[in-house]
């Protein structure tokens, strides 16, 4: 049943089919073998059909492990709060991301998130000591450019 909606999802395009698979397998089996895997195909399914609560509202329930699969949900989840207006939960994902120099994906994405979500709130500061850091360690970063344009506004 998982495999269904992972299927729906992924080769089929089929966002809503994957979500009806999907949540039928979590109401039937709530503790199943494959729990996470379903919730993590559900938060990709929701994001898919536009509807950020329901995954932020679903990761936020989700435990999320160490490594980088764990990275990149934590970066997510950052980001859903960011774009529902709560920054300073944002920010403190953000900011456990930032806890260690990895160089990966997740960093970049925290750095240029917490320094949205401070400016945000007013910390000018420290939205700028975060994208001074940003363009030390990802000098070709994928939001390099946008945000060199930006600081030349």
């Amino acid at each position: 049943m998982v495999a269904l909606g992972v299927r729906q999802l992924r080769q089929e395009h089929d966002a809503a089919a994957a979500v009806a698979t999907l949540s039928d397998y979590k109401a039937r089996y709530p503790a199943g073998a494959f729990s996470v895997e379903a919730d993590l195909a559900l938060v990709d399914a929701w994001l898919e059909r536009g509807q950020a609560g329901q995954a932020l509202a679903l990761l936020e329930r989700l435990p999320i492990q160490k490594g980088t699969r764990g990275r990149e949900l934590l970066a997510l989840r950052a980001e859903l709060l960011a774009r529902a207006g709560r920054c300073h939960e944002a920010q403190a994902d953000f900011s456990s991301l930032l806890g260690e120099a990895v160089g990966d994906a997740a960093e970049e994405r925290a750095l240029v998130g917490r320094a949205g979500c401070r400016a945000d709130v007013g910390d000018t500061t420290g939205a700028r000591d975060d994208l001074a850091r940003y363009r030390e360690r990802f000098p070709n970063g994928r939001f390099a450019a946008r945000l060199a344009r930006a600081i030349e506004k």
